[in-house]
């Protein structure tokens, strides 16, 4: 599975690529910092999953979500946000999971096993 990785802490990114190069089957195809290159490296590379950063930009996400479906049709969109409560924004939004930037590991994995249906509960 290709993962790309969107998030403008770099930290972040690199925890997340830490624990993601641990499970198989998992490759990060490609990261990002900010959206106008999120978008054009998504388009790109096509990943099988997108890993965003909720806050990753001043634009509403809401707003870039119908555009990522165009761009990526086939993409996963798994959303992180450190704010509970963009959940069910981002979730009416259309994204396929959300995960809180708060979470242990163990269900970071477990959410992308979720989306791709591929989860256990």
């Amino acid at each position: 599975m290709k993962i790309f990785l969107a998030d403008d802490q770099r930290e972040v990114r690199w925890g997340l690529r830490i624990l993601l190069e641990q499970e198989n089957e998992t490759d990060i195809a490609g990261e990002a910092s900010e959206l106008t290159e999120m978008l054009v490296e998504a388009q790109k590379i096509q990943p099988d999953m997108l890993l965003l950063d909720w806050e990753l930009s001043n634009v509403r996400m809401s707003d870039i979500i119908p555009v990522l479906r165009k761009l990526c049709p086939k993409t996963k969109i798994l959303v992180m946000s450190g704010r509970p409560e963009a959940q069910s924004v981002a979730m009416s939004a259309g994204v396929d999971g959300f995960l809180s930037k708060g979470d242990q590991p163990e269900k970071v994995i477990e959410a992308i096993n979720n989306v791709f249906g591929r989860g256990e509960g």
